[in-house]
């Protein structure tokens, strides 16, 4: 099923969305998606409707993002297809400080 970041471009593959998140310290760390040309990072403090990009858009070769020093952070990460079709994000992940 479409998701509410999804942008259908006909004839373009789909990026999955990113799996394996993980906190290692202060970075977000994830796997690389399948057919992804870049990522960006997003950012709750409820996990509710409040979700902004914090990153700008990484490239392809990208696994791992520097995070704010906020407290409580419910992350997600968006794979995103050559001319910027955005797919499902990823399961969210909770840092708390």
């Amino acid at each position: 099923p479409l998701g509410s970041l999804d942008i259908l471009v006909p004839g373009e593959p789909v990026p999955a969305a990113p799996a394996g998140l993980a906190l290692a310290g202060s970075r977000l760390q994830w796997q690389p998606a399948q057919d992804a040309a870049g990522y960006t990072v997003w950012r709750s403090f409820t996990g509710g409707d409040d979700w902004i990009c914090i990153s700008g858009i990484l490239g392809p070769e990208a696994t791992a993002f520097d995070l704010p020093p906020e407290g409580v952070l419910h992350l997600r990460v968006v794979a995103r297809s050559a001319s910027g079709m955005h797919r499902t994000p990823s399961a969210a992940v909770v840092r708390t400080p």
